[in-house]
C-alpha cells in the first residue's frame, strides 16, 4: 500500500496516547499531524507517572518503537510518592 492510500491523519492532543499513535502510524507510513491546545510543554502541570499495563501500556510503547528509551523512566510496581502535608478541604 502505498503512502497516498494510507491517506493523512490528524491527532488532537499532544499527549501520552496522542503522540504514542501518532509514532505508531510514522511507522506505517501514514502522514501524521499532531494538534495540542497548549502552547509549550510548561503551560500546564503535569501529574505524576503513568500505570503502563503489560498488555495496553507497555505494548503501544513496543510497537511504537519508544520502550527501550521510555524504560529508564519507568517506576517499580509498587513504589509511590506521598505528600505528608498536604491540607483537603
Amino acid at each position: 500500500m502505498s503512502k497516498n492510500e494510507l491517506g493523512r491523519i490528524v491527532i488532537i492532543g499532544a499527549g501520552p496516547g496522542g503522540l504514542t499513535l501518532a509514532r505508531i502510524l510514522q511507522l506505517k507510513g501514514v502522514e501524521v499531524k499532531v494538534y495540542e491546545r497548549e502552547s509549550s510543554i510548561d503551560a500546564r502541570s503535569r501529574g505524576g507517572t503513568l500505570y503502563l499495563h503489560v498488555k495496553s501500556g507497555q505494548y503501544a510503547l513496543r510497537t511504537a518503537e519508544l520502550y527501550d528509551k521510555a524504560q529508564p523512566f519507568f517506576r517499580p510496581e509498587g513504589q509511590d510518592m506521598r505528600a505528608s502535608s498536604v491540607n483537603l478541604v
